[in-house]
């Protein structure tokens, strides 16, 4: 089965400390969103599970480690703009390559990719805008349809027509498999354009994994309460959960609530009172729990 084990990871630059002790389990067949502000270790994190650097701890995939073991490593890809493909290399020679380097490549949707793209084989891959790398990563991603496809910040440098074709595409890509046999992790910013893909949410900072966590359980946990001031505190008053967020503006005062497995104690606080709950969306929640682990 494809699910990655990491076990007290590390990786150093010189004297930075780009993975710090990561430990956690990657489950096989889901859409995981990994996130975390730039620096966090994000791009370090998928260069290890592509075992493409070497690290200090385990990072085994369905039991065996990825690092110097061909078998494994055939079933993964990284794709991105900053993966580093030979710059003096055509962008068709490149996509040669890959179809010779990856057995379940599919050359007829290479085709039709780069052709929506309008990615120029003739060209350099050095010579390509940021944008246009962004897009050729995100072809070699897609055609490869190997069991664990890692995209790299895959909306990097698109605009805003390419964001909506990467988007159905990826939707495409997961709805076709139907048994639930490949796994995609994609570390992004525009968890906006995710939500509707995302079953997790990989937090990392600082090097390290604070949470994986069920994208239904995530939005669940976390609640959005708006009231007067006055009322506001008096509910925080009969809950013991955390504040993720607290703004006042104008006697009005609204707060975002880490509820944890108690996801009723926040609605007998409020009962009574002249405040308004409602959950918040995946996008405030990505966004408040990162700061949280800050």
């Amino acid at each position: 089965m494809g699910t990655f084990s990491l076990r007290d990871v590390h990786k150093r630059y010189g004297t930075s400390l780009a993975l710090d002790g990561v430990t956690c389990y990657i489950p096989q067949g889901r859409v995981h969103g990994l996130v975390g502000p730039n620096g966090a270790g994000k791009t370090t994190l998928l260069r290890a599970l592509a075992g493409q650097i070497p690290v200090e701890g385990e990072v085994r995939l369905g039991g065996e480690p990825v690092r110097d073991n061909q078998p494994v490593l055939d079933r993964i890809i990284l794709a991105g703009a900053d993966v580093p493909y030979p710059g003096q290399m055509k962008v068709g020679t490149l996509l040669d390559l890959a179809a010779a380097r990856w057995g379940t490549w599919d050359s007829a949707y290479a085709r039709r990719l780069q052709h929506i793209f309008r990615l120029d084989l003739a060209a350099r891959f050095d010579g390509l805008s940021r944008g246009q790398k962004t897009l050729m990563g995100v072809v070699m991603g897609l055609a490869a349809r190997s069991e664990v496809t890692l995209l790299d910040e895959p909306y990097l440098g698109l605009d805003v027509q390419n964001r909506d074709i990467l988007y159905r595409e990826l939707l495409d890509e997961i709805d076709r498999d139907a048994e639930g046999a490949r796994t995609f992790i994609i570390s992004t910013h525009q968890v906006e354009d995710a939500t509707l893909l995302l079953d997790s949410v990989i937090f990392i900072d600082d090097g390290r994994i604070t949470e994986v966590i069920d994208v239904d359980e995530l939005v669940s946990s976390t609640v959005v309460a708006t009231g007067t001031t006055s009322a506001v505190e008096e509910l925080l008053a009969g809950v013991t959960c955390s504040v993720l967020r607290d703004e006042s503006v104008a006697g009005s005062r609204r707060i975002v609530l880490d509820l944890g497995s108690d996801t009723s104690e926040v609605l007998r606080a409020a009962d009574g009172l002249d405040v308004q709950i409602r959950n918040a969306d995946l996008p405030e929640t990505v966004l408040v729990r990162g700061r949280r682990h800050e």
